[in-house]
């Protein structure tokens, strides 16, 4: 009889837990006491003992069937099976036979892997022919001319054009062309048609910036571009700046900002190889010379429509405006942001550019030092002004002496027959008054920015709003000091017509909103989508900030509670 280690019977299911303490409860009786104990139902014992006899039938019934196979193939008759050799009239020498061929039938743990391994290979074939199969049925057959196709790739090469084109306008060429090369033979033969590689930006930074990857792009991709964008090719030379110029005869759109390493000589090799450029981004580079600026005007003025000398220092400003008026009759879009010049102040021939520049539609002055040249009545009366102006901006920075020369006079000049303007920038005119906004013609102005603006020093800023409230999109009141109840007057009026009010962006950081202004605000302005309320001295703490998407509407449901803890009244949801 088998005994444990203390000398007591082995009892499968009376464990004893051993101890050289002793103590009461050494048996393990039950697991009642374990969180995941589940109770045992009665025929339990029973279910095992049935599943146990089952399973030896299944061996008994396996090993007769091996012993069956294996008489057989030896020409011996059927001889029944007995689980002992003794028992059946069996020779010694046939019994251990039939054993030895039992135990090569067993199946050993390598053998077991294998089979495991090459069962789960021919599920994975077999599951992905099936998908394979499930593939080809389901996809969808488009017929192109009488022809039936299957699949991507066998697109003719045409509609892939068509569709790489869609793609191209909404996301750009890159890295778009050289994902879809690698994707087969046919798309990669697509994807090198030159009428896909019209308009090429490399300033994302996604590519090396580097004059050996200019090169090889020149020579096999985009040597017919018509627009190429370098922004921010910080280590562009003169050298492989001249290899584009050379080789790209036909480009019309340029941009070479932040480009700091390219001199005067490179902005002159534009004017005399690049004649059919109508876009020119000559931003924040550091060429100073006056006559380089003036050369690719003259040669390139005719034909230009966009011209950008933002963040350059220019000596000589005035031979720069004087060649824009006399060539570029064309021209809609002058950016002369952040120029700094030789002189304290540039003049400005305002009229001289209305006329050189009839076409005029986005003019941006931030943060640049002009003052209005002196003219006559006359000439300002025969000046045809800008009739076709949609965008002006005459922002300053902080510094006080910047916007000494942007006053209602000169706002007067600019906006002439401006019947057209959708966007003001004014912040930080210290010399704007509200009578210089009133007077303006533009009847439909979509964004007005006054932050920091000495416009808000009056108290008929309602009156401005008003004008505008049907249209307006965008408004920036940010950081102003209104007088009196001034701004609660304005923000009334501007909520007053919702059916009305197309506002979707309000900035009122700084200011003395209050509580239930914002409340009315968003009342009023049902299409309202982005409002700041940061560092705003009446709000109560924990509503200070920007409010956009989630947070807005969040705030649209809880400001009847809050304005209720602020002790206001609310009445319908309405003041």
């Amino acid at each position: 009889m088998s005994r444990g280690i203390l000398g007591q019977k082995k009892d499968g299911k009376n464990l004893m837990l051993f101890s050289f303490k002793v103590r009461e409860g050494d048996e393990w009786e039950s697991n009642s006491d374990d969180s995941d104990y589940v109770p045992p139902w009665d025929g339990e014992e029973e279910e095992k003992s049935k599943s146990h006899e089952t399973r030896k039938r299944k061996k008994k019934s396996k090993i007769q069937s091996v012993i069956t196979d294996s008489e057989s193939d030896s020409s011996c008759d059927t001889i029944p099976y007995a689980p002992n050799p003794q028992e059946a009239d069996i020779p010694h020498s046939k019994s251990s036979t039939s054993k030895h061929k039992l135990e090569k039938t067993k199946p050993t743990f390598f053998s077991k892997s294998k089979d495991i391994k090459e069962n789960v290979k021919t599920k994975n074939k077999r599951k992905r022919q099936q998908n394979h199969d499930i593939g080809e049925k389901e996809s969808k057959k488009m017929k192109i001319d009488g022809q039936i196709t299957h699949s991507w790739d066998n697109l003719p090469p045409e509609i892939l054009v068509r569709i790489f084109q869609a793609v191209i306008n909404s996301q750009g060429a890159l890295p778009f062309l050289c994902r879809a090369s690698k994707v087969c033979s046919n798309w990669q033969s697509v994807a090198l048609n030159s009428s896909l590689w019209k308009t090429i930006d490399l300033s994302y930074g996604w590519i090396r910036s580097t004059e050996q990857t200019l090169d090889w792009l020149i020579e096999n991709r985009i040597s017919r571009s018509v627009s190429i964008n370098l922004s921010s090719w910080k280590n562009l030379t003169i050298k492989g700046f001249e290899n584009l110029v050379l080789k790209c005869k036909n480009l019309e759109s340029l941009c070479v900002s932040y480009c700091k390493k390219l001199n005067a000589a490179a902005i002159r090799l534009i004017g005399d190889h690049c004649m059919n450029l109508s876009h020119i981004d000559l931003s924040f580079l550091t060429v100073t010379d006056k006559a380089a600026y003036v050369h690719i005007i003259e040669q390139c003025g005719g034909g230009l429509i966009h011209l950008s000398l933002a963040g350059n220092t220019v000596k000589g400003l005035n031979h720069v405006l004087s060649a824009i008026i006399a060539n570029c009759t064309r021209l809609e879009l002058l950016d002369l942001s952040n120029v700094i010049s030789s002189s304290d102040f540039t003049t400005l021939d305002i009229e001289g550019l209305q006329t050189g520049c009839p076409h005029m539609k986005v003019l941006r002055l931030t943060n640049s030092k002009f003052r209005p040249s002196s003219a006559t009545f006359k000439v300002q009366a025969d000046s045809g002004g800008f009739p076709a102006l949609e965008e002006l901006s005459l922002a300053v920075g902080t510094g006080a002496s910047v916007g000494l020369a942007v006053n209602d006079i000169f706002l007067r000049r600019v906006l002439k027959n401006a019947t057209k303007l959708k966007l003001l920038d004014l912040r930080g005119c210290c010399q704007i008054t509200h009578s210089g906004l009133r007077n303006i013609i533009a009847a439909d102005l979509e964004h007005l920015y006054i932050s920091n603006c000495s416009v808000a020093r009056y108290e008929s800023i309602e009156l401005i709003l008003m004008k505008w409230q049907h249209s307006m999109l965008e408004l920036d009141l940010s950081w102003n000091m209104y007088p009196g109840m001034s701004l609660d007057i304005a923000m009334n009026k501007l909520a007053s017509s919702p059916h009305q009010s197309k506002l979707q962006i309000i900035n009122l950081s700084g200011t003395s909103i209050s509580c239930h202004r914002v409340r009315s605000l968003l009342k009023g302005c049902p299409n309202l989508k982005s409002l700041n309320l940061g560092s705003c001295r009446g709000l109560p703490r924990g509503m200070k900030k920007e409010y956009s998407e989630q947070l807005l509407e969040e705030l649209k449901q809880d400001i009847d509670t809050i304005a209720e803890q602020n002790g206001l009244d609310v009445v319908d949801g309405v003041l």
